[in-house]
């Protein structure tokens, strides 16, 4: 994993009987159970009209198919306390996501979600990278999770890593929803990657009127605080600036950073509590098209973007 700024956030002096309080208000595991089919649900409201109706209705189908691959799905090995608790004091996500040794149960879902997707409409590049899932192995599944996880997918790839990007959040949501978290109390501070994965965040999300920006890690969901006067790219305080989406009224907003030049796009459940974060970020990409067209760079790109 790179090097990433640090966030430093009070965790010191906190009673061992008051850690799980403190790790809860801090950080919140994902509801695989739930979360596939509540975003499924957005996605169908917000392609109600949309200009890319088309291809939100293709999402729509690709989180139904995560939430149907998760029934009886094995689950394989997952870190205990001892494990979560030494990587939090190195400063390591509890699993690091691209050096984990994943279970074979991910490729499972991965299987479990282009049967569920065989007779979806989608965009042409989709069907074709679907057609040549059912004729590759083990090792080329395996090889494109770990080019994908490093940042490293090749453009001939892309539309591929949507199916395979499918099947690791299947993974590692379900993961990050059973480990041990208390045993984060140890980590020497929030960082721009996920604490659970060391993913990169999708976008921040504010809860309530007023409250915190939290950040929506893009591969396990986990949710985790971080520090709001620091820049979730390369943690500079100063020459920060806010950028509301039209039409939206506030709930859809860019922090920029005038040091890096990056943005991160900002969901305000405040304002809309059916907000998801993976759903309204896909139905809002002409604001990125406007953020990127005035100079700025996004922090993380949306994983089902990549199949352009």
């Amino acid at each position: 994993m790179p090097a990433v700024p640090r966030f430093i956030i009070a965790m010191t002096n906190v009673e061992p009987d008051n850690i799980a309080d403190a790790v809860a208000a801090l950080l919140c595991r994902p509801d695989p159970d739930r979360m596939f089919l509540l975003r499924s649900q957005r996605l169908r409201v917000l392609a109600l009209g949309h200009g890319m109706a088309a291809f939100l209705d293709f999402m729509v189908a690709l989180c139904d198919a995560q939430h149907q691959a998760l029934k009886d799905l094995p689950l394989g090995p997952v870190p205990d306390a001892t494990a979560v608790a030494r990587a939090a004091r190195d400063g390591l996500p509890a699993v690091d996501a691209e050096l984990w040794s994943r279970d074979p149960c991910w490729i499972e879902a991965l299987h479990r979600i282009a049967a569920t997707m065989a007779d979806v409409a989608m965009p042409r590049a989709a069907r074709a990278a679907l057609v040549d899932l059912y004729q590759m192995d083990t090792r080329w599944f395996e090889d494109l999770a770990n080019r994908f996880l490093v940042g490293g997918v090749p453009p001939v790839d892309r539309a591929h890593t949507v199916f395979i990007t499918a099947a690791l959040q299947v993974y590692f949501s379900r993961i990050a929803a059973v480990i041990d978290v208390r045993a984060l109390h140890n980590i020497p501070g929030v960082v721009a990657r996920c604490p659970v994965c060391g993913a990169a965040p999708l976008a921040g999300i504010i809860m309530t009127p007023g409250g915190s920006r939290d950040l929506h890690c893009s591969l396990c969901a986990t949710v985790w605080r971080s520090a709001p006067d620091l820049c979730s790219q390369c943690g500079a305080t100063g020459g920060r600036g806010h950028h509301s989406a039209a039409g939206q009224g506030g709930r859809i907003r860019a922090e920029t950073c005038d040091l890096c030049r990056h943005y991160l796009k900002i969901i305000d459940r405040s304002r809309d509590d059916a907000a998801e974060a993976l759903a309204d970020d896909l139905a809002s990409l002409e604001f990125d098209f406007q953020l990127v067209e005035a100079g700025w760079h996004r922090t993380a790109p949306n994983p089902f973007l990549l199949g352009g």
